[in-house]
């Protein structure tokens, strides 16, 4: 990886403090703490029925984070569905795979099993695919049953929301994977817009990495970099980790 590009991916954090500084939402500038409550788009997405659902679903996955309902609503639109006309998850989806990108690019740079045998284009490529961040990330954060969206084939009686009980061949043909991997970007995009850097960078190392650890197989975290990468998930608290206060031992080996 040239330094140019290095450096690219380490933009996202150069103004951030290192993920073992405390970071809650008290710190957080008015402008932030209330969300998305000024967005021309809110008061029309403030008559949607789901709204507090969306909202709920994220603050229980995500505890102790607090979504504002109209964040929530674009994180989990789909732009497919027919509500995508008022707001939609296509630009944190964005967001969310440059995040991903930078964090899974420092975490390469960093690690020591690291070597000219790796292309880290080639990894980031096999690693954070949407469709292989839709089958086994959005699934661990509960995603297919709330996101908003229109599979592209499906039986009209049947709900969009229980099409992972269809098994994998159906879920992949009808682009549930490739739909729930967006909503999985958009959340990280989400997160790093409304509550920083120092936060997402916690969720990626505690609540995704870890879930796209397959050994043996093609795609996901080459098997080569796994040890790691679950030592720096148990430096962060492990898989249920606070994602706004380090644990004093994350603090002391970093």
């Amino acid at each position: 990886m040239t330094g140019l590009n290095f450096q690219r991916a380490a933009a996202v954090h150069e103004h951030r403090p290192r993920t073992a500084c405390s970071y809650s939402t008290a710190q957080l500038p008015p402008a932030q703490q209330n969300g998305e409550s000024s967005h021309p788009q809110a008061k029309i997405l403030a008559h949607l029925p789901d709204l507090p659902d969306l909202a709920a679903h994220l603050n229980r996955t995500f505890s102790p984070l607090q979504f504002p309902p109209a964040l929530a609503a674009r994180i989990l639109t789909h732009q497919s569905h027919k509500h995508a006309i008022i707001s939609s998850n296509t630009r944190l989806s964005f967001i969310g795979r440059r995040v991903l990108n930078s964090y899974l690019m420092m975490f390469l740079h960093s690690n020591p099993d690291m070597t000219a045998g790796f292309d880290y284009e080639q990894v980031a490529e096999k690693t954070l695919n949407t469709y292989l961040l839709g089958e086994f990330v959005g699934p661990k954060w509960g995603i297919p049953s709330v996101m908003k969206w229109r599979p592209v084939s499906l039986d009209e009686k049947i709900d969009p929301r229980n099409a992972l009980r269809l098994g994998r061949d159906v879920s992949r043909s009808i682009g549930l994977y490739k739909v729930a991997g967006t909503a999985v970007e958009a959340v990280v995009g989400g997160v790093f817009h409304q509550f920083g850097g120092t936060v997402s960078h916690r969720l990626f190392h505690t609540r995704l990495l870890p879930h796209i650890l397959l050994p043996g197989r093609h795609d996901g975290l080459h098997d080569a970099f796994h040890g790691h990468a679950m030592k720096i998930c148990q430096q962060m608290g492990g898989l249920q980790g606070s994602l706004v206060e380090p644990d004093t031992q994350g603090s002391r080996s970093r």
